[in-house]
């Protein structure tokens, strides 16, 4: 397993999800972390946005970009309205 595939399964944020979202920020409204955080990366359009560009090798998965991803609620209401 290549450390791009690796970092897809970890995140499972796939290229089809990448592609799929149309970047509408809806998740912004309902997202009960993004409320308290105001942080683009911490809402889903922004995971997906980072994820995007950690697998292009745009961004380094360092340690602050991994902690993003581990800002989840996992309440599934931006998959409600997406």
């Amino acid at each position: 397993m290549t450390e791009k595939e690796r970092e897809k399964k970890i995140f499972g944020i796939s290229d089809e999800i990448i592609e799929r979202c149309v970047r509408c920020g809806s998740c912004r409204t309902v997202c009960p972390v993004f409320n308290v955080t105001h942080e683009e990366p911490s809402v889903a359009r922004g995971k997906i946005f980072l994820a995007n560009m950690i697998n292009q090798g745009k961004v380094e998965l360092d340690k602050e970009a991994a902690e993003f991803f581990n800002l989840c609620a996992t309440c599934l209401r931006c998959a409600e309205l997406c």
